[in-house]
């Protein structure tokens, strides 16, 4: 990756224009010298997003997130620091300056030196097309496929390549380097690949990084794949193949399909199917699961019918449990891979497949050791060391619950044996991970504690009236709905009561189970818990309960605004935006004709609700 000078850091400060950048993304209105706008970082509904012209920098007073134009971009459009130098110079028309780096001179030749391969290998393929007849046809290559992934051949020669490129008098080493040639016994420089189809290797961004090679012809002793030698431009632990390709489906969908082979992520394209990617000849790494966190929140591991496939999911289980993704595992049949799947059945086929066999990863887990002969007690306590490495206390719980459903054991013993191991276990603070500092202000930090209180009574309590209406669908109203501000359950229950009005509803089982697009398996399986929990009842006096219920979630909703204009005043008050004092102060005694508002409304509920149980 380049490296640029200080100067070219500091001079692109000094030209972008952090409004233009951020107002291209951000509505933004004047408050005074300053601009304000909602946060695109969080979800809010009063807007504490502060642009300062001035100082060339923003501040959000909701989530804490501030910086310069370098910073927002970054994080807004998930650049990395190079990537967002290079898209502002280019945007201001700033000459880069690069640092003198003996390393980018040599990725610069890497990179030349692979292209001139690429291009010789897909010259070979047209020029061996009788000889690879059989193979494009048996695996159903169409020139579409041939062309769009630059499929190409390395010939059955021992130094046909290594020749080509010394007639651009590339050194030895370079070549060695990049493992395209290798030195044989006798002490002479030859090809690595030979006789291979050959499949170019992109990273995320487009960049040639290396070769996949497999065997035309399967001789023995000689693998089936070979692979690129680490390098400068490639390392297979942290690359995808068909990322580069597949990444705008992927994060359209938010789903990334992982399957094993570069012959299964073809032909999966070829059938339209491009939100699938695979690793390159390794096992799936935290590092590529890390790379596609970026793109999707959920996961599907495609891998092959056979023993060493079903190994493989199982590999791969704690790593998606501990980046904290919606993952599931299909096993296909046994002498199927997807590329022979979908080739032999066709997309339809393979899209019901996939929806009707995958398996929750924990599900899969605990059947995976079952069909081994290990007993529940011994995949407890597994599950249990699966869990130490995960900081999401919601996954953990959920995990532990359905645990023990699945598995017949208490739930309150695996809580113990959980928390007995969790507190022996070393405690890594998560980098970026905010540290409260001495020199906080008491009533900073009392702030936080009861917004984090008023925000779990929110939940519980829209989680109870959300229970409610499912055990109960006839006490629904429309007007009901509303009154939840979570989105997600907003648009179930606008669904349950359509469902009501058409006599489509069935059961609340049945119901939330169909569900499934808009809530993970966990939180379908929490629900249902919490269900069970609501008690029989007496319709008029649910009701009277319902319409309490709804009062004091509007009451909380006024103190979770409260508290968070609170937050931003003492924000405000503190800020670094505060060249400003005029500017700022105006915001702040907006802030607080809100919050005298927002009390006013508190005691508007209050009033309304004693009218309702005196009668009057």
């Amino acid at each position: 990756m380049a490296k640029y000078r200080d100067e070219s850091k500091s001079e692109i400060l000094s030209i972008a224009n952090i409004v233009d950048i951020i107002s291209e993304r951000v509505p933004l209105k004047k408050a005074g010298s300053l601009l304000k706008g909602r946060c695109p970082f969080h979800q809010e509904k009063t807007p504490s997003f502060i642009v300062n012209p001035q100082k060339n920098i923003y501040k959000c007073f909701g989530c804490g997130k501030g910086g310069d134009v370098i910073g927002f971009l970054m994080e807004y459009e998930r650049f990395d620091f190079i990537q967002t130098l290079e898209y502002l110079a280019e945007k201001y028309h700033i000459t880069l300056s690069k640092e003198e780096q003996p390393e980018e001179d040599d990725k610069k030749r890497m990179v030349s030196i692979n292209l001139k391969a690429l291009s010789f290998f897909k010259d070979q393929f047209d020029r061996n097309r009788s000889k690879l007849e059989h193979f494009v046809n048996k695996r159903k290559l169409t020139g579409e496929m041939i062309k769009r992934f630059s499929i190409g051949y390395a010939p059955d020669g021992f130094a046909i390549l290594y020749s080509h490129l010394k007639n651009s008098s590339y050194s030895d080493k370079i070549l060695i380097d990049l493992g395209l040639i290798k030195i044989a016994q006798n002490g002479s420089p030859i090809d690595k690949f030979r006789d291979r189809v050959m499949f170019p290797i992109f990273d995320e961004l487009g960049n040639l990084s290396g070769f996949g090679g497999r065997a035309l012809a399967q001789k023995e002793g000689v693998p089936k794949y070979l692979n690129s030698s680490d390098s400068l431009l490639y390392n297979k632990s942290k690359i995808l193949y068909g990322l580069f390709h597949g990444k705008q489906a992927i994060l359209e969908q938010k789903e990334a399909i992982i399957v094993e082979g570069y012959l299964d992520i073809i032909s999966l394209f070829k059938h339209g199917i491009e939100n699938v990617v695979a690793p390159c000849g390794t096992s799936v790494t935290e590092q590529q699961l890390l790379l596609l966190k970026r793109y999707a929140n959920s996961l599907v591991f495609c891998f092959d019918g056979d023993e060493a496939g079903k190994a493989a999911a199982i590999k791969v289980a704690p790593l998606s449990l501990k980046l904290n993704f919606n993952s599931f595992v299909v096993t296909l049949p046994v002498d199927h891979d997807p590329d022979t799947y979908i080739n032999h059945f066709g997309k339809d086929d393979f899209l019901r497949y996939v929806k009707q066999h995958r398996k929750d990863i924990l599900d899969y887990i605990i059947s995976y050791h079952k069909s081994k002969g290990i007993d529940e007690l011994e995949i407890s306590r597994m599950v249990i060391e699966l869990l130490l490495e995960i900081n999401d206390p919601l996954t953990v719980e959920f995990t532990l619950k359905k645990t023990a459903l699945k598995l017949g054991v208490s739930i309150n013993a695996l809580r113990e044996v959980y928390l007995d191991k969790k507190r022996q276990y070393p405690q890594q603070q998560k980098s970026g991970e905010t540290v409260i500092q001495l020199s906080e202000s008491k009533k900073t930090s009392n702030i936080g504690i009861k917004l984090a209180n008023i925000q779990k009574n929110i939940k519980d309590l829209e989680i109870k009236l959300f229970c409610i209406f499912l055990k109960y669908p006839s006490l629904l109203k429309r007007e009901n709905i509303s009154s939840i501000k979570n989105e997600k359950l907003q648009l179930i229950l606008n669904e349950l009561f359509e469902s009501v009005q058409t006599n489509q509803f069935f059961s609340a089982d049945f119901f939330i189970t169909q569900q499934a697009n808009e809530l993970t398996l966990q939180q379908i399986n929490f629900i249902k818990s919490k269900m069970d929990d609501i008690p029989d009842i007496d319709e008029k006096k649910e009701i009277f309960e319902i319409n309490e219920f709804i009062s004091r979630l509007k009451k909380l909703y006024i103190h979770e605004k409260i508290e968070f204009l609170n937050q931003e005043i003492i924000e405000l008050e503190n800020s670094y935006l505060s060249s400003d004092p005029e500017g700022i102060k105006e915001i702040i005694d907006i802030k607080k004709s809100e919050i005298f508002l927002s009390k006013k409304q508190i005691d508007n509920i209050k009033n309304a609700t004693q009218s309702n149980i005196s009668g009057d």
